[in-house]
């Protein structure tokens, strides 16, 4: 299984122990899970979830006390999920799964029942409601697009060049 830039099996990457419980490490810096609560009640300014995307951005944008710009367009969406029913109908890797991941969904389930429903109040429940602005495929703003075009022209070649060099000598 290949996704994004990692490739190799899902075993793999269940077994490899940096792939467990990663955003309880990432905010407590270890796997403390009443660290990591207490960091984002107390530390966070703002904390929202993926799965309510449209929401978490509208209240941030709400929230925030800088204009955001909350134009987006949707990137790394999935167009199939066969990989997805496949793991699901694998009993066993899902329960490998479930068991690195422990910590995280209790994490997740934390945050989806108790900080980001109160959020809105935070808010001051004024958050606009809706979808969120799109950007036109045409009118993505130039910066990104030159951004983009430099990474593939001058970065990469200059990337390729050493190692195909360092190829040769070999």
């Amino acid at each position: 299984m290949a996704t994004g830039r990692q490739s190799g099996d899902f075993a793999r990457y269940v077994d490899d122990p940096a792939n467990h419980n990663f955003q309880v490490r990432k905010i407590a810096g270890t796997e403390d899970f009443e660290k990591a609560i207490f960091l984002l009640r107390e530390a966070f300014f703002f904390v929202g979830l993926t799965e309510r995307f449209d929401e978490s951005v509208r209240l941030f944008s709400h929230l925030c006390p800088h204009p955001v710009d909350s134009r987006c367009r949707r990137l790394n969406t999935a167009t199939r999920d066969d990989i997805r029913r496949e793991l699901e109908a694998e009993g066993a890797a899902m329960s490998r799964l479930r068991e690195a991941k422990q910590l995280d969904r209790q994490l997740w389930e934390y945050v989806d029942r108790t900080l980001f429903p109160v959020m809105p109040e935070h808010a001051g429940g004024g958050a606009p409601t809706g979808t969120l602005p799109q950007y036109p495929r045409a009118k993505i703003p130039w910066r990104f697009q030159s951004s983009r075009l430099r990474k593939r022209i001058v970065y990469r070649t200059r990337l390729k060049r050493p190692r195909s060099l360092h190829r040769s000598q070999a």
